[in-house]
């Protein structure tokens, strides 16, 4: 008898369609590493660009207070 596998449970929960150009997606194939997916890439890319702009944003508040 063949055992129920149990499903994998979900790690991303929205997805978003995001359009490029070809010139784009040849850059960023350029520069994935063997291993990588282009999702991957994306991804990684939007959260070290998140965590520069939440930096920025801290910076920003800190230099107002002391004025």
């Amino acid at each position: 008898m063949l055992q129920k596998r149990m499903p994998r449970r979900k790690l991303f929960y929205a997805r978003m369609t995001l359009p490029m150009t070809r010139e784009l997606l040849a850059r960023i194939d350029a520069a994935l590493r063997s291993d990588e997916y282009r999702v991957d890439f994306v991804r990684d890319a939007i959260k070290q660009e998140l965590e520069r702009r939440e930096a920025e944003q801290k910076r920003g508040r800190a230099k107002g207070r002391k004025s």
